[in-house]
């Protein structure tokens, strides 16, 4: 070894510069990482995308602080897919799951601007396509009995179901083709399914957190509580793989992804300063 490069090992200063200028282009240079589509995201899409516009889907907006950052992507793209498909909706906001609070009324409605826009609530398509219920205390089972009775039969805005077209010929569970929970958990406590007499049932699909993703999802599907799987930014990412949905899920993972590599580069770095200094130190010893 050249006089030189041992001065610039023992120096060390090269080294500290080399990850010094890792960690500056990790900022700026995004390297995407392969992302296989698991059979929870593809159950998702291949459920989701079978919807008839004629079909009936019901959601629980159910998101609080606790767990937005985690769940807002996937939440987002099966609204914006939803919006696409032209299906009807229904949608409402339980207590969050945490505090009990409203909070879960204000993030809805945000997300709801994020995927159609601000004027969600002002345009042609509310009360033809979509009707947004607001803050309900009471439980799916009661809604899906009776939901005039239960809801009083109003929406967020006080208008009568009797003035929105699409609540006429909606009146219990047996009315609905499809219930996606958005960060419900545990998956099946919330959806009165098992209990409906309908038959066929609803699909069920959810949009959730990565620890959703357990050995409970497998059992659920096999069991027909549930039909698919969007788990935090991950589950975004693979499903605008599959969907071909521009979206920030695939922006968080390839930022981490690509995070991770430039930490393995500057990891892998410092090994070689610390093996080859101390190589060096030895050799002079000897």
């Amino acid at each position: 070894m050249s006089n030189t490069l041992k001065h610039l090992v023992r120096d060390g200063r090269i080294f500290h510069l080399a990850i010094i200028v890792i960690v500056i282009a990790s900022v700026y240079i995004f390297v995407p990482l392969p992302m296989p589509v698991r059979d929870n995201v593809k159950d998702f899409y291949n459920t989701i995308m079978g919807l008839k516009s004629t079909d009936v889907v019901w959601i629980r907006g159910s998101i609080d602080s606790t767990l937005l950052m985690s769940c807002r992507e996937g939440a987002i793209d099966a609204l914006k897919t939803l919006k696409n498909l032209n299906v009807n909706i229904v949608a409402f906001s339980p207590p969050s799951q945490t505090s009990g609070s409203s909070e879960t009324v204000y993030i809805f409605q945000s997300l709801l601007t994020i995927a159609w826009g601000p004027d969600w609530d002002k345009s042609p398509w509310y009360g033809t396509k979509f009707v947004y219920l607001g803050y309900q205390v009471v439980s799916d089972k009661a809604m899906f009995l009776d939901l005039r009775t239960a809801t009083g039969g109003k929406d967020y805005r006080d208008v009568s179901f009797d003035d929105l077209p699409l609540m006429k010929n909606i009146n219990t569970g047996c009315d609905i083709d499809c219930v996606i929970g958005m960060r419900d958990s545990p998956m099946t406590a919330d959806y009165p399914i098992p209990y409906m007499s309908r038959d066929p049932k609803p699909i069920v699909l959810k949009t959730g957190s990565p620890d959703d993703i357990t050995g409970a999802y497998y059992t659920d599907r096999a069991a027909g509580y549930i039909n698919g799987l969007l788990d935090g930014a991950q589950g975004a990412a693979e499903y605008e793989i599959i969907s071909g949905m521009p979206g920030n899920g695939m922006s968080y993972m390839i930022a981490a992804s690509g995070g991770l590599l430039f930490m393995a580069i500057g990891v892998t770095i410092s090994t070689i300063y610390f093996v080859t200094n101390k190589y060096l130190r030895r050799k002079e010893q000897k």
